[in-house]
């Protein structure tokens, strides 16, 4: 099996515009992608490292609320369309979020799957 990664210059720049496309989705209420012309790509992980993103949710009836799980950064929120960012999640113990889901009937439910798989689905362990 081939791993693949993008480098880490690309993946904020993936996760930016994935924040823009599930946003300007005519569904969710439309927002124009001129607001991100002037955000340059920058890491919301720990200092010194990139910070993959691994999950991204949004509330459909207010999709200003964006919450992303990082791999190695824990979970953050952007109130604003993903214009400002602040950690949610700097208490816990674990900070690998692999997965984030907003029940969207009450918004104020979020639930996350932490931590990193073993990277091998083969395994019967």
């Amino acid at each position: 099996m081939t791993q693949r990664s993008m480098p880490g210059v690309f993946a904020p720049l993936f996760a930016l515009s994935v924040v823009v496309a599930a946003i300007a989705e005519p569904a969710l209420g439309q927002v124009s992608a001129d607001r991100f012309e002037q955000m340059p790509a920058r890491s919301i992980g720990p200092v010194g490292t990139i910070g993959r993103i691994s999950a991204i949710d949004a509330v459909v009836s207010d999709p200003n609320v964006v919450y992303v799980g990082a791999a190695t950064g824990g979970l953050w929120k952007s109130v604003n369309g993903g214009q400002t960012w602040r950690s949610v999640f700097d208490d816990q113990s674990v900070s690998a979020v692999a997965t984030v889901a907003i029940n969207q009937t009450k918004p104020e439910i979020l639930w996350i799957g932490i931590g990193a798989g073993g990277g091998n689905n083969d395994d019967d362990d």
